[in-house]
């Protein structure tokens, strides 16, 4: 019966009230819209920068040095910036970003990638 009674209420003041009734209905779907809850997605739009969950923490990199800070870490050997086989141009060319980079991942063949303390992918450098 309660239910009845608010289709009631909303005809009458459509019939009453047109204009306003529907900028009012309109109003509260927008309200709705900006303050619903987030999706499932937790994903940031940093590169694939992981989000740290208690699971995550026990994750490490293929040597077990680091914790995966990124996806793309997985089964890598991970270097800190400031490691000896990590060429010096690399660590000068790393300092200069914004996010310094403090990770390193060697390709092989004179290609590494940076990686800021957070696990963002700064770049994927070649060396001649």
């Amino acid at each position: 019966m309660p239910e009845a009674l608010g289709w009631l209420l909303f005809l009458l003041l459509l019939a009453r009230y047109p204009v306003q009734t529907l900028i009012g209905l309109a109003a509260i779907f927008v309200v709705a819209w900006v303050f619903r809850k987030p999706s499932g997605d937790t994903s940031t739009s940093r590169g694939n920068a992981m989000t740290v969950t208690p699971a995550a923490m026990d994750a490490r990199t293929a040597d077990g040095r680091f914790p995966l800070l990124n996806e793309d870490w997985a089964g890598e050997i991970v270097l800190a910036i400031d490691d000896e086989e990590v060429p010096d141009v690399i660590r000068v060319h790393g300092a200069r970003f914004k996010n310094p980079a403090r990770y390193v991942i060697d390709l092989g063949h004179g290609e590494y990638l940076l990686y800021g303390s957070d696990g963002e992918l700064l770049d994927l450098c070649y060396l001649r």
